[in-house]
């Protein structure tokens, strides 16, 4: 059946209206993931203002959790209109496919190559002694979580740990002596892969007093393996491979 023009220039206009707010969405995410781990940091020191530090945390979590949950619903509505695209229409303007290929790599859809850092992060294998306790030698999702804020800030364009692409909708969090990353059960060795500038990535994870001496100095408590983070001129990411609420990608 031939293509009527209005329904075209609709589904086009619909593609620009969610390819722009999700853009937006995602930035103020990433500028509350700055913000929290701002707040992070200050949780540790004994200040009279950690009460109130402590209450923003949480209200930005909160935030977060609404903005994901709304990047969710935005994510099912653009991918039903991509498909009507794909369906109806394969000659959709040039600048509307190229908004749609950016907002698809901003949101971790689509695999992404470039220069990047690899490095690994592992429970301590070493005998523990007696009077430590074995939480401070395993890694945990917190671990992680604090490494992929850390890639994020330094600019990390597109980051993965053992090849699941970290979205704005991934959660990882421990499930016994497992870690669950986009509902997908891993275990150690963690090899976080990351695209970006890296120098700036390998600064901000070795810097003094960084996440990489935290976790691994036992004058800070920790005793993780990590090792140093290698820059390579190409590494490679994959799209996210999961569903949004039961919606195959």
């Amino acid at each position: 059946m031939p293509f009527k023009p209005d329904k075209r220039l609709r589904l086009t206009v619909s593609l620009t209206m969610i390819s722009v707010i999700l853009g937006l969405m995602l930035s103020m995410q990433y500028k509350n993931m700055r913000v929290t781990a701002d707040a992070q940091a200050k949780l540790p020191t004994i200040d009279p203002k950690a009460q109130y530090t402590a209450d923003q945390l949480n209200r930005i979590k909160d935030e977060n959790k609404g903005l994901e949950e709304e990047i969710e619903k935005l994510n099912k509505t653009l991918h039903g209109l991509e498909k009507q695209a794909g369906d109806v229409d394969q000659n959709l303007a040039p600048e509307i496919r190229d908004d749609l290929t950016k907002y698809k790599i901003m949101s971790g859809l689509l695999a992404v190559k470039g220069p990047g850092i690899t490095f690994t992060v592992d429970d301590n294998k070493k005998d523990i002694p007696a009077d430590k306790d074995v939480l401070l030698y395993i890694t945990h999702d917190s671990d992680l979580r604090m490494l992929v804020n850390e890639l994020f800030i330094a600019g990390a364009e597109a980051v993965s740990i053992n090849g699941q692409r970290i979205t704005t909708t991934t959660g990882i969090v421990c499930i016994g002596t497992m870690v669950k990353v986009n509902n997908q059960r891993i275990t150690t060795p963690f090899v976080f892969t990351a695209i970006g500038d890296p120098k700036n990535m390998i600064n901000a994870l070795e810097t003094r007093g960084g996440v990489i001496e935290l976790l691994t100095r036992p004058e800070n408590g920790r005793y993780l393996t990590i090792t140093p983070p290698k820059q390579s001129p190409t590494v490679t990411i994959p799209g996210y491979a999961g569903d949004f609420n039961g919606m195959k990608k």
